[in-house]
């Protein structure tokens, strides 16, 4: 019996660099590589998030702390999580995960999903001119307070909490299954920094907690992920 493995080279619907971002898997996670650009079995390890599950909506009575907002257009989409509190958990829906958006389209987007636009958006800050545009289409938008290992100390606050995730979110319940540390190619043990893929929803996320929820000390951190690439 013949088998045939389908991939993105056979997808005659994606574009070139779509296809070049899906090869640029290699260089990130040579795993990631297998299932995703050739259609291989293979084994996810060394996730960076595996504290969540998924619920079937935001809870009614919920307290909305925030909306991340990551700016992509061609080769990256643009994500937007909305991000909620509720019984010391956080719940995530959704909201976007587009190619091709210009500023005025992504505010429309907003608009016909009824986002309110009394909502506090935090975004990218390394991209203040849409920032503004966002801004003066009337929407409350902000950038996200970067600091000293502010990847890490975003990904230790969320991982604080139990993350409820809309069965809608199909997107951000992939990138949660995929984000993963980076390992070091010589010794195969997992570094403290996390792969440059499978982030364009969890990146805003992790802007929202920045922004919204609190900053832990950096010692604990380092030394947690220390730790880790000792295993």
């Amino acid at each position: 019996m013949q088998t045939f493995i389908s991939d993105h080279r056979h997808n005659p619907f994606l574009s070139d660099m779509q296809r070049a971002t899906i090869e640029a898997l290699r260089d990130e996670d040579e795993e990631l590589w297998r299932v995703y650009a050739r259609g291989l079995t293979g084994k996810i390890e060394g996730l960076v998030l595996r504290n969540w599950s998924l619920c079937d909506e935001i809870p009614t009575d919920a307290k909305h702390i925030g909306t991340g907002m990551d700016f992509g257009f061609t080769n990256d989409p643009t994500g937007v999580p909305d991000v909620y509190m509720q019984n010391g958990e956080l719940w995530v829906d959704e909201l976007m995960y587009d190619h091709g958006l210009t500023n005025p389209a992504i505010c429309k987007k907003l608009d016909e999903l009824g986002f309110d636009r009394r909502k506090d958006i935090i975004a990218n800050s390394s991209e203040p001119k849409s920032m503004r545009e966002i801004k003066d289409m009337g929407f409350r938008i902000e950038g996200v307070m970067k600091g000293p290992d502010s990847i890490l100390n975003g990904i230790d606050i969320l991982k604080r909490y139990h993350i409820n995730v809309t069965r809608r979110s199909v997107n951000l319940r992939k990138e949660l299954n995929n984000y993963k540390w980076e390992v070091d190619k010589t010794t195969g043990r997992p570094t403290n920094e996390p792969i440059d893929a499978f982030n364009h929803l969890i990146d805003p996320l992790r802007s929202v907690a920045l922004n919204k929820i609190g900053k832990p000390t950096t010692a604990p951190i380092q030394n947690r992920m220390k730790k880790a690439s000792k295993r």
